[in-house]
């Protein structure tokens, strides 16, 4: 039976909804990790061309040496003036210029490694929750495996990694309770955290009865701001 989300509640497996924001099709599922293709001999420039089509032109060097892209070959590429550039460590584009919000996206989650996820402020606005540009990209990644945080990327190591997320191409991020949640943590006001809970719900993206559960799953440290404005929306304060 097809999936849907349907008020932040997540049935079944395999759930499609249109953006909101008209961007595309976002998928519901369990947590998965991507598969490289094998390292061979020579540059597989059909497995490379796939891959950057696949991640909006965003390769790690591992994936690129899984192509053949040799150490020299890819220093070549990045070299003052080249075709490509770098944007985290180990991380690089395969185009000059700015890059764009999804491929920073992208990037944040393949430097955070397989099983990463997307959250936070980042999430919501993929859910098209409104929100203002942000210069950071909350990740979250499995507490066994900790990353380091850089450049735009903040790693969030966590062991409460969700079952089910969301995917949008190759971007993959936490369904909307789990997004409000963490973006609580990123916020820097109680004002603004009321103000992205209230609209999350009023989307109806999720209900406050999955804000609650989702806060009694979560850490207590720094939840004091959600754990308020879900009393003030609940009628309890």
């Amino acid at each position: 039976m097809p999936d849907r989300l349907e008020n932040g509640a997540c049935f079944g497996s395999g759930a499609q909804r249109e953006q909101p924001s008209g961007t595309g099709v976002v998928t519901v599922g369990p947590l998965r990790h991507t598969r490289f293709v094998p390292k061979m001999a020579g540059i597989d420039h059909d497995a490379l061309d796939a891959l950057l089509r696949k991640q909006q032109l965003v390769v790690s060097r591992a994936q690129a040496a899984d192509c053949g892209v040799t150490p020299a070959a890819l220093q070549y590429r990045i070299r003052p003036g080249g075709p490509w550039q770098r944007l985290l460590p180990g991380v690089y584009l395969a185009v000059t210029g700015t890059p764009t919000p999804a491929q920073r996206e992208i990037a944040a989650l393949v430097y955070a490694g397989p099983g990463s996820v997307m959250t936070g402020l980042a999430a919501l606005r993929r859910h098209g929750v409104r929100m203002p540009d942000g210069s950071h990209i909350a990740v979250l990644v499995p507490a066994r495996r900790p990353r380091v945080s850089r450049a735009f990327v903040s790693a969030l190591p966590t062991t409460r990694m969700p079952e089910r997320i969301c995917y949008e191409g190759a971007v993959q991020f936490t369904l909307p309770p789990r997004a409000v949640a963490d973006a609580a943590r990123e916020l820097t006001s109680f004002r603004a955290v009321r103000a992205v809970m209230a609209d999350t719900v009023q989307r109806g993206l999720c209900r406050v009865d999955g804000l609650g559960e989702e806060l009694r799953r979560g850490p207590v440290r720094n939840s004091a701001w959600l754990r308020r404005a879900l009393a003030r929306v609940s009628g309890l304060s």
